[in-house]
């Protein structure tokens, strides 16, 4: 009987579960990088959507805004019409 194959079997068991465990490792550790990309891609895509909706908001609210002060200008100016008209009417009645 041999002292060294009464050893062999343990240690090829032991070898075995080294290497599974290492490359079952070694494939968590690519699918955390997978996982990290992917999230990392996503957040750019949300950050670029983000900013092209903060632009279009900036955009309609300027035009927005243009179109109530054109509005209220147009406002002041049938206003200042009016006034000048009375001005005029009144002038010439007394």
């Amino acid at each position: 009987m041999r002292r060294g194959f009464s050893r062999g079997p343990s240690r090829i068991l032991w070898f075995t579960l080294g290497a599974v465990s290492v490359a079952w490792y070694m494939k968590g550790k690519e699918r955390r990088a997978e996982w990290d990309q992917m999230m990392t891609e996503r957040q750019q895509m949300w950050h670029r959507r983000m900013h092209e909706v903060g632009q279009r908001a900036e955009t309609t609210a300027t035009q927005a805004a243009d179109s109530s002060l054109e509005s209220a200008i147009a406002s002041l100016e049938s206003l200042k019409a009016k006034l000048e008209e009375r001005r005029n009417n009144s002038g010439s009645g007394q």
